[in-house]
């Protein structure tokens, strides 16, 4: 189960996520984020650090998070893991076939 509390302080919304974002809570948190861009939010911050679990739709709720505030020209910002845990193997190996993983690949400068 996920619960997310929403700070707002004119406009940048703080989203404090405890529990677990997984296939069950992803759909839930993405409608949550949408709603916060069309109703004008300028910035979204999710804080990760109560997490207990993620899995793959979890790290695809949270892409899809950033890509939403992005197209609604709103700010978006992660804050650190307060701690490491475990993602199994085989939500990683969704996560890559899915091509969401090569999204977030740093960009090279070109070398002439």
């Amino acid at each position: 189960m996920l619960r997310v509390q929403d700070i707002d302080s004119d406009g940048l919304h703080t989203c404090l996520l405890t529990g677990r974002l997984d296939r069950a809570s992803a759909p839930a948190f993405a409608a949550t984020i949408v709603q916060l861009c069309e109703e004008g939010a300028t910035g979204v911050a999710l804080d990760l650090g109560n997490l207990k679990f993620v899995d793959s739709a979890g790290l695809d709720a949270i892409s899809l998070a950033r890509d939403l505030c992005e197209s609604h020209g709103c700010d978006f910002s992660l804050t650190p893991l307060s701690r490491a845990f475990n993602v199994p193997s085989r939500d990683l190996d969704t996560y890559h076939r899915s091509g969401a993983a090569s999204e977030h690949q740093p960009r090279r400068a070109a070398t002439s």
